[in-house]
C-alpha cells in the first residue's frame, strides 16, 4: 500500500464518517488478501481455484499485451469470502424526471452511485433517499476499481464467473485504472463497458476458437445483454417523452406507472422471441423506476460513440486505446475530441470524393 496514498487520503477520510466506514473494511479486505503467486505454487490448494487463477492471469496479460491497458498490479491477490458481491450500490433519481442523484468523492469528483460494503447501510441510505420523495434502486456489484491506488483483488465467488463475464469484468475495470475523467461517469462506464465486452469477445476468440462453444457462448450472452439494453432504453425513450408533457405530476406519476407495465407486460410474452438465453427473464417481479434507468443510461447510452470510433480505427482496439489514453484526466468535454476524431475521417472520406470527381475535369490550363 503506498503510504504517500494514506497521506493524502487521511485528512478526506476524517472529514466524512461515510469514508472513514468503508475505508476501514476496504483495508480490512486488503490485509486478507493472498498473492495469487503464492496460491498456484500451493499444493494443497485445490486445483479449480488453481485453474481460475491462471486464467484470470491469461486474462490480464491479453488486457496488457493485446490491448495495451495499464501494467498494474490488480487482479494478483485473491480473497476469500462467503459473500457473492463485494459491495451494495444505490442510485437515486427524481421520481417525475430523469434528474440523477450525485454523491462528491475525493479524487473522482461528482458520481452518480453509492457503494456500501455492508447491505444493510445501503438499504438504510435507499431509505432515507426513498422518504425525500426519490426513485431508488439498490443492486450488488461484484468489483470495483480503484483506479491503480491499490490493488484491485479477485474475490473466490468469482470463480462462478463464466468465461466470458470474468474477462469482461477484468478488462472493465482495467479500463478505469487506465483511463479516468474526473466527474464523467457517463464517459467513464460507456467506455470501459464497450472496451470491456468487446475484449472480452476477442479474448474467448484468440483462446478457444471462433468455432468454440464458449465463444458462441459468449456472443450469445453479450447479444441478449444488448437487446435487455435496448429494450430498457427504450422505456426510458417513452418515459423522458411523458416527464416533458405540461401536466400535473399526479398525473404524469399515473402515466409512468401505466408505461412500466405495460412495458413489463410485453417484455414477458416477447421473451422467448428475443432473448437465446435465460439471464434475463423475469422482468415482471422487478422493480424499474427512474433511478434503475439513469444508472443503465450512464453505462449503456453512449455506447454507440465507441463503436464508431472502433470502426473508425479499423476494429483496431489497441489503436483506440490509444487514442483514448490520450485524452486528459480533467477534460470536461471529452464526448468533442472523440466527435472531431471522427469528424476528420468523414472530412478526408470527403476530400478523397472530391478528388475522385475532379479527376479527368480538365483544368483552365489544358483547355
Amino acid at each position: 500500500m503506498n503510504p504517500k496514498v494514506i497521506l493524502l487520503l487521511t485528512p478526506l477520510l476524517l472529514s466524512n464518517c461515510y469514508l472513514v466506514r468503508q475505508s476501514i473494511t476496504f483495508l480490512s479486505y486488503q490485509r486478507r488478501a493472498v498473492p495469487v503467486e503464492k496460491l498456484v505454487n500451493d499444493t494443497t490448494v485445490n486445483d479449480s481455484i488453481v485453474s481460475f487463477l491462471t486464467l484470470t492471469d491469461s486474462i490480464r496479460t491479453y488486457a496488457r499485451e493485446a490491448l495495451g491497458l495499464s501494467l498494474n498490479k490488480n487482479f494478483t491477490t485473491f480473497i476469500e469470502t462467503d459473500k457473492r458481491a463485494i459491495v451494495t450500490v444505490v442510485t437515486a433519481c427524481a421520481a417525475d424526471t430523469f434528474r440523477q442523484h450525485t454523491w462528491w468523492y475525493p479524487i473522482v469528483g461528482s458520481m452518480p452511485y453509492k457503494g456500501f460494503y455492508r447491505a444493510d447501510d445501503a438499504f438504510a441510505e435507499a431509505e432515507k433517499l426513498n422518504r425525500e420523495g426519490l426513485d431508488v434502486a439498490v443492486r450488488p456489484a461484484g468489483a470495483f476499481s480503484t483506479l491503480g491506488f491499490f490493488r484491485d483483488p479477485l474475490y473466490s465467488y468469482m470463480t462462478r464467473y463464466s468465461r466470458y463475464r470474468l474477462a469482461s469484468m477484468i478488462i472493465h475495470e482495467q479500463v478505469h485504472a487506465t483511463l479516468f475523467l474526473k466527474s464523467r461517469a457517463d464517459f467513464n462506464e460507456a467506455m470501459a463497458v464497450f472496451i470491456g465486452d468487446q475484449a472480452a469477445l476477442g479474448y474467448i476468440r484468440r483462446s478457444h476458437g471462433e468455432s468454440s462453444g464458449q465463444f458462441e457462448l459468449a456472443k450469445r450472452r453479450h447479444q441478449d445483454e444488448q437487446t435487455y439494453v435496448d429494450l430498457l432504453l427504450g422505456l426510458y425513450s417513452e418515459l423522458d417523452s411523458i416527464y416533458s408533457l405540461n401536466i400535473p405530476t399526479d398525473s404524469i406519476l399515473n402515466l409512468k406507472r401505466n408505461a412500466i407495465t405495460d412495458f413489463k407486460g410485453r417484455y414477458e410474452a416477447h421473451y422467448d422471441s428475443l432473448f437465446a438465453t435465460q439471464r434475463y427473464r423475469g422482468i415482471a417481479g422487478r422493480t424499474i423506476n427512474n433511478a434503475m434507468l439513469c444508472e443503465l443510461k450512464t453505462y449503456h447510452h453512449d455506447v454507440s460513440i465507441f463503436a464508431k470510433l472502433y470502426r473508425h480505427f479499423h476494429s483496431d482496439m489497441p489503436r483506440m486505446i490509444e487514442f483514448l489514453k490520450s485524452i486528459p484526466a480533467n477534460e470536461k468535454q471529452p464526448y468533442r475530441i472523440i466527435e472531431s476524431e471522427l469528424q476528420s475521417k468523414a472530412d478526408g472520406d470527403a476530400d478523397e470524393s472530391l478528388e475522385g470527381k475532379l479527376k479527368g475535369v480538365p483544368t483552365k490550363e489544358s483547355k
